[in-house]
């Protein structure tokens, strides 16, 4: 982490045997967390209830997101959104990512 505005990611599937199906990295967001893509392509912008606003970058994998639950001590379960990075299952495969904060 650089001075709290940057996290960077990398996830690499080590198997035994050959894999098969689908490896998926998610990350569950926090409640009121906007999720805006200006195309189809490119950075994810995150905006958050005070108007930070966090990019998302991705490499190794397909993005899209989807409706999920979160639990919560103080809000107990409630809907959110997720971030899902997915791709093929194969020995070695890598998915990185990583979050900068917009100054």
């Amino acid at each position: 982490m650089a001075e709290g505005t940057t996290l960077v990611g990398q996830d690499r599937m080590i198997a035994n045997g050959t894999p098969s199906g689908l490896l998926s990295v998610r990350f569950h967001l926090a409640p009121k967390v906007m999720v805006r893509r200006v195309s189809g392509e490119g950075p994810v912008r995150l905006v958050l209830p005070n108007g930070a606003v966090w990019s998302f970058l991705w490499e190794g994998a397909d993005f899209h997101e989807e409706e999920s639950v979160r639990q919560s001590s103080y809000l107990g379960f409630h809907k959110t959104r997720q971030l899902v990075l997915e791709t093929e299952a194969a020995a070695d495969r890598e998915i990185a990512r990583i979050f900068t904060l917009e100054q």
